[in-house]
């Protein structure tokens, strides 16, 4: 493509993600890097067809997305990350930056930044609000494990979420956790506890 003709695509890019022909201009003359990290869009190597503009509610739908993905940018999440809070309730959005913030404690493992980790903990779980990047580790988790009948754990088994509420709230490494506890034989619901440690309810 030609200079102009890049231009063109992004243009276009941006406007048929959020059409929002005033972001789209702004953004036409930004490297293709820069609009992936600040819009979450790939500009395609071919000339894209231009969509007719949404309507009133879709490109508020698409503002919204927007303005989720950057504030999801702002916490540090990265690209992909940050598009996982485009329809996200409020709710969600704030257990995100709660988690962002603990992980930046000076005094990560001290007495009182693990009671205050242990409540949020305990209102995400009310809520079922729990952070995503909490979600997916417990699910890589269990996808490693077996039962003792060489079953694989469901990815929404008990013990990847155990062992993360260890490595969250307090400050274990995933090694020094597994030496607390491991999965059950043979139940997804359940896990065997290796030390008389419990974790509170």
């Amino acid at each position: 493509m030609t200079y102009n003709d890049k231009r063109k695509a992004r243009y276009r890019a941006i406007r048929n993600a959020y059409g929002d022909p005033a972001l789209a201009d702004k953004y036409k003359s930004r490297s293709d890097t820069e609009i992936y990290n600040d819009l979450g869009i790939r500009v395609p190597k071919k000339m894209p067809q231009l969509k007719p503009m949404p309507s009133e509610a879709l490109r508020k739908k698409q503002a919204r997305r927007l303005e989720r993905y950057q504030y999801g940018r702002s916490l540090g999440l990265s690209v992909k990350e940050a598009k996982q809070l485009y329809d996200y309730k409020a709710e969600r959005i704030k257990s995100t930056q709660r988690y962002r913030e603990t992980l930046t404690k000076p005094n990560y493992t001290s007495a009182v930044e693990r009671k205050r980790r242990y409540m949020f903990w305990r209102n995400w779980a009310i809520d079922k609000t729990l952070p995503p990047a909490l979600h997916r580790l417990a699910r890589s988790i269990n996808r490693r494990e077996e039962h003792k009948d060489k079953t694989p754990l469901g990815a929404k088994a008990d013990f990847g979420y155990a062992l993360v509420y260890y490595m969250y709230v307090e400050g274990l490494t995933e090694a020094e956790a597994r030496k607390r506890i491991a999965p059950d034989d043979f139940d997804d619901t359940a896990i065997r506890y290796l030390t008389i440690s419990r974790i509170r309810a």
